[in-house]
């Protein structure tokens, strides 16, 4: 109905609305939409950034610089905090080492032209891994694609962050949230 969603309820005379992700009871004798107050709590467990160390990479940093051969990278707190070369990486105590054997390590890719509304929205591990760790929708439902954005920002579910203008306009940031090595 005029793209909101719409369930009938028992007594035939009405409604629920979502729209623009709210709810709201539809009187279909008076057309009045009359908001429905709703509060959702998770209680999700404290998400931190990891802290990490990639050894033996090459490290493409996107600059127009070639590509430092055996290099290392720091990550702390999600995010990288130092980078170096030579083969015995930073002196970090407790830190997860990954050895790169040799790859390359690069800066996240953003998917500059996204629809939420592909079959594959939902694998968002699979994005994480190909290195997309940005997404760009230019022009999915607005309601459905800011749900999307905040089940990835809280957690929910993993994914790449999203920015949004919906069909109609607007635009809707995701907090960067992550690293990815």
């Amino acid at each position: 109905f005029d793209g909101k969603e719409l369930s009938l309820l028992p007594d035939g005379q009405s409604a629920v609305m979502v729209a623009g992700r709210k709810l709201y009871r539809l009187d279909f004798a008076t057309g009045k939409a009359t908001p429905i107050p709703v509060e959702a709590k998770l209680d999700l467990p404290e998400q931190t950034p990891g802290d990490l160390v990639v050894t033996n990479v090459r490290l493409w940093d996107g600059t127009g610089a070639p590509a430092v051969p055996n290099a290392w990278v720091l990550v702390r707190g999600g995010r990288i905090a130092d980078t170096g070369t030579g083969a015995a990486g930073p002196k970090a105590t407790g830190v997860p080492v990954i050895d790169g054997g040799g790859k390359f390590l690069l800066p996240g890719l953003i998917d500059n032209h996204f629809h939420y509304w592909h079959e594959w929205i939902f694998d968002g591990p699979r994005r994480l891994a190909m290195g997309v760790t940005s997404g760009r929708d230019p022009g999915t439902e607005l309601a459905g694609a800011l749900n999307l954005r905040d089940a990835i920002r809280l957690g929910v579910i993993p994914g790449p962050d999203t920015y949004t203008t919906g069909r109609r306009g607007g635009i809707a940031v995701a907090h960067p949230t992550r690293a990815i090595g």
